[in-house]
């Protein structure tokens, strides 16, 4: 364990590699999530594209886990699918616990 004076507790050393897993499981459940509320209200990625005002290649990426999204990006397809951002963000922190717990 390594002490931080910034955060007045301790962190494992290897903090950034766990950090670094956190982020790749939050892109990837982030993607799937996003294609299944797609599929559910069958849209087309073509589609989502025209609601959204977001390219078609990229939102293929996102879907793939190729492309890094950001949060304004986000809202825009979220707001085209009809989704709350809050709803969007419950679902997938459920999703993280139930795969964590896996």
């Amino acid at each position: 364990m390594t002490y931080s004076p910034w955060f007045a507790r301790t962190y494992p050393a290897n903090l950034s590699d766990f950090a670094g897993r956190l982020i790749m499981a939050l892109r990837e459940n982030t993607a799937l999530l996003l294609r299944e509320m797609r599929l559910e209200r069958g849209l087309s990625q073509e589609g989502l594209a025209k609601a959204s005002g977001i390219d078609r290649t990229f939102i293929s990426g996102v879907e793939r886990n190729r492309r890094n999204i950001t949060l304004d990006t986000l809202d825009r397809l979220l707001a085209a699918l009809g989704v709350d951002s809050h709803r969007f963000l419950c679902l997938l922190a459920d999703r993280e616990k139930t795969k964590g717990s896996r």
